[in-house]
Parts: C-alpha cells; sequence; structure tokens
C-alpha cells in the first residue's frame, strides 16, 4: 500500500535537486532563488585526492588483532550518507579482516575529509572500533562489533555544504584503509534509485563473480540510461541487498562499467538478503531516505518482486518504476527488455535543475 499521507508531505519538499549534468560526477550549492524554482546545475571535481603522507603504521593493540590481521585481507567499508544541510552527520563504518570477515576490535582510526570533493585530505579526528553492542544503533545499523559510530559535530565539523564530500577512514595499526561519501543535498533535489544484481548486471549472481575476483558485465545500454537520469539532473541511490563486504568491490565495479557518481547503500549483514529480507532492507532505507531528507524518489528501476514491493510500499509513483524482464504485478510499473527503450524515455523527461 502506498503511504499517501507521507507522499503527500514529501512532495511538498521536493520540487527540485542537486546534481551534476553531463559528465557522471555531481555536486549543488543551494539556489538562492525561491524554494519553488530549480537548483543550478553544478560540476565538481572527482574525488581522486592523494591522502597526506601517513605516519609509519603503530601496530595492533593485543596478541588477537595482531593474528587477526594476519588472516587475510582487509574488507573494510564505509556506509554512503545521504542529508540535507544542517541534518546531523554520523560517520559509520565496520573495519574487518580475512576470509570470515572478522571484526577488528579496539583500534584507532583515523578520519580525513575534503569538502566539497576539492580541497585536499585533511585530518579531522578518530574513531575507535567496537566490541559487538558497545554501540547504539545509529540509522538501523545494529553495532555487530568492528564498528566506528562519529558524529561529524563532535570534531568540529558542521554544517557541511551542500555538494559531495570524501571521507577515508585510516587503521592506525596498518595504515589500510576504506572510504565513503557524504552527498548533502538541496530538499528539492530529484532522487533515482537503482538496484543493481540482476538489474544493471547481466547476471543476478553478478555478486559471486566479484567474489572470486573477475568483473560481472552490465547489461547494455544501463550504463547510457543511468547516465541520462544523470544529465537531467538526479542524483543516483544504488541501492543492493548484497553483503556489507562488498561494498567497496560494488564501488569499483560501478566505477569501472563508467556507471555514473551515486550514493551506494548495502545490507549491513554478511551474508545479503533474499526473498522477504531484501524488501524489509530497501523498504527501511528508503523510509529512512525520506524521513532524514523529505525526498520521495521519482524513479526506480529493479528486476524482481521484492523491488515491485519495496518501491510501491515506500510512495515511489508506479509511473517512474521500470522493471527488466519480470513476470509478475508491477503494481502499475512498466516492464521492459531491452535498456535502449529506458534511455529514450529518460531523454524526453523534463530537466530538474537549471
Amino acid at each position: 500500500m502506498i503511504r499517501n499521507a507521507k507522499l503527500i508531505s514529501a512532495l511538498l519538499l521536493t520540487i527540485g535537486l542537486n546534481v551534476a549534468c553531463g559528465n557522471g560526477s555531481e555536486e549543488q550549492s543551494l539556489s538562492s532563488a525561491e524554494s519553488g524554482s530549480l537548483p543550478a546545475c553544478q560540476i565538481t571535481a572527482a574525488c581522486n585526492q592523494a591522502l597526506p603522507t601517513l605516519a609509519k603504521a603503530k601496530g595492533f593493540n593485543g596478541f588477537y588483532n595482531k593474528i587477526l590481521t594476519k588472516l587475510g585481507k582487509p574488507l573494510h567499508r564505509g556506509r554512503d550518507i545521504i542529508v540535507t544541510p544542517g541534518a546531523p552527520v554520523w560517520i559509520q563504518a565496520k573495519f574487518t579482516y580475512g576470509l570470515l570477515d572478522s571484526d577488528l576490535h579496539h583500534e584507532n582510526i583515523d578520519i580525513y575529509l575534503s569538502q566539497g570533493c576539492n580541497s585536499p585530505m585533511k585530518k579531522i579526528g578518530y574513531g575507535f572500533t567496537s566490541n559487538d553492542g558497545e554501540n547504539n544503533p545509529v540509522d538501523g545499523v545494529e553495532d555487530s562489533g568492528g564498528r566506528i559510530y562519529v558524529n561529524l559535530a563532535t570534531l568540529g565539523i558542521k554544517d557541511l555544504p551542500i555538494g559531495r564530500h570524501r571521507v577515508v577512514l585510516v587503521v592506525q595499526g596498518d595504515n589500510s584503509m576504506t572510504e565513503l561519501y557524504i552527498t548533502v543535498v538541496d530538499p528539492r533535489q530529484k532522487i533515482a534509485v537503482a538496484d543493481i544484481d540482476g538489474t544493471l548486471t547481466e547476471s543476478e549472481l553478478a555478486a559471486a563473480v566479484d567474489v572470486l575476483g573477475g568483473e560481472a558485465p552490465a547489461r547494455a545500454n544501463s550504463v547510457a540510461a543511468i547516465r541520462a537520469l544523470v544529465a537531467k539532473g538526479y542524483h543516483i541511490l544504488y541501492l543492493t541487498a548484497r553483503p556489507e563486504w562488498l561494498g567497496t568491490e560494488t564501488r569499483k565495479w560501478l566505477t569501472a562499467q563508467g556507471f555514473p557518481i551515486g550514493t551506494i547503500r548495502t545490507t549491513d549483514s554478511k551474508v545479503g538478503a533474499n526473498g522477504a529480507p531484501a524488501t524489509a532492507f530497501k523498504l527501511k532505507e528508503l523510509d529512512l531516505l525520506i524521513a532524514q531528507t523529505g525526498i520521495v524518489p521519482d524513479f526506480g528501476i529493479g528486476n524482481k518482486a521484492t523491488d515491485v514491493a519495496a518501491y510501491a510500499q515506500a510512495g515511489i509513483p508506479a509511473v517512474g518504476t521500470y522493471y527488466h524482464d519480470l513476470a509478475a504485478d508491477l503494481e502499475g510499473g512498466t516492464g521492459f527488455s531491452d535498456y535502449s527503450s529506458l534511455v529514450a524515455d529518460f531523454q524526453a523527461t523534463d530537466k530538474v535543475c537549471q
């Protein structure tokens, strides 16, 4: 059932956007025009700044952590963020090693920030990895150990400007690292949601290919379709029920295939989700987006009944939902088998920035 009250109230807040037009990277400053007008389209540089020279790795606290980090490569991952100006910004990340995804407990994590992705990386503070349950949940993410939860305000960073901001997190013990991106959006921002496995990839098993070190192919013209939305001014939320530890590989895959910059959200579990749990995960993330920003996405792209259910229950307009080769009740959405039709549809939509 579509949540009409939520949809109506949120749509009153969302008559605009903040995204790049044309080159796949995005940043938006708040328009000085009236709230009903469209914000200006802006382009920002890629977030590829080098880190400052790191101090020599300090080694780890305790025998357990020293052994743990010898069991396999780091599988650290950060959680991308979408907020509106003035909202609290929580840095969340998990630090693990090896095939068993074993948690790193009670170690210092240095936090570096580049505001706007066009300034040098600067160390702004540090976090401390947890044991299970040491922290209260933030945004519904339970403390399963090896996590940091840091409110940027406690580090003296308040009111980040509208745009995309890069955060790099470095383990002091061995200088291994991960990253995440904070996207601060105008409340009028327009957003499109896209599933990944089986939707943007040719196979529903693409995640397994990533695990084995391969590179799953993208569906023909899927990159062009998503780029067409970005060119119109939409910010892309890549919403996948993959396990959390595949977050870094997911970002690499999207970049390698040429998909435009966006926000990436995986589950916070080690095994991912299928069926009803996948619907629950995606609905939770969409509800969180709406609650924190007031923005109901205009478009949703998927390939499974779980996507249909999540998009419909979150209030994404059925006319804006598209499903690849799905033999199911689409609840008013559009089925398609060739992304070239979506490219044409998206190129024909109105621009939502000026």
